[in-house]
């Protein structure tokens, strides 16, 4: 099956395999993006996203945060939320989740 064709079917409503085109894809995007990024040749965020219909972007965008937000921290980059917030402000909830999940807050004491 091309990405072409598996892309089509991964957003098709009410096929029975649906749900499970959609994982594969998202896999497969992950993957792709993470890659480029340990290959110092990073891609996007948003040039993932638009390669999947609006209705599965939510799901993505959160897969793709969490590994840009771990191989940043891993870099030791310095970044804020704010950043993410700006870049996508109909991801407020998911992008605040995210930083939750995966960025360890500062506490006193912690230099």
């Amino acid at each position: 099956m091309s990405y072409e064709s598996s892309k089509q079917s991964a957003v098709l409503p009410g096929s029975a395999h649906s749900d499970h085109s959609v994982s594969v894809l998202i896999d497969r995007l992950c993957d792709e993006f993470e890659k480029s990024w340990k290959s110092g040749h990073p891609i996007t965020i948003e040039q993932q996203l638009n390669k999947v219909s609006p209705g599965n972007r939510s799901a993505l965008f959160r897969e793709l945060l969490e590994i840009e937000v771990e191989l940043r921290t891993a870099r030791n980059e310095k970044f804020h939320v704010n950043e993410y917030l700006q870049r996508f402000p109909q991801e407020t909830e998911l992008t605040d989740l995210v930083f939750r999940k995966t960025v360890r807050r500062r506490k006193l004491g912690d230099y």
